[in-house]
């Protein structure tokens, strides 16, 4: 009987655990403020794109599917204010790890509008 006890708070404290995990999708504003992660199959020069240098892209104009990768022209949002570039071409591998989705919005735009 003291047995069965035990396993029953065992079993009510796994469920609680469980439960918090599940819903826990890490958008609570105490979740720690992880640093991104380093883009996958980066190469030296990257870090000359104006997103991986802290820029924000306000829009996803078009691509470029000339050259050996794919490339997205953005819109970046602080062009008046810094007077620097307004646009640029970006690896897509490179948008994907700091605007993934914007990158998924740009591509729901293009399939909606055909």
């Amino acid at each position: 009987l003291v047995r069965l006890n035990e396993e029953s708070d065992d079993a009510a404290s796994i469920q609680d655990s469980v439960e918090k995990d599940i819903f826990d999708d890490e958008t609570a504003e105490d979740a720690p403020k992880l640093p991104p992660n380093p883009v996958k199959n980066s190469k030296e020069d990257d870090s000359k794109y104006g997103v991986c240098q802290g820029r924000k892209v306000s829009q996803i104009l078009g691509l470029n599917t000339k050259g050996s990768e794919l490339q997205m022209l953005v819109l970046y949002s602080d062009y008046k204010k810094n007077r620097e570039k307004c646009a640029e071409l970006v690896p897509s591998r490179i948008l994907r790890h700091y605007a993934p989705q914007m990158v998924i919005d740009y591509y729901e735009s293009l399939v909606s509008s055909k």
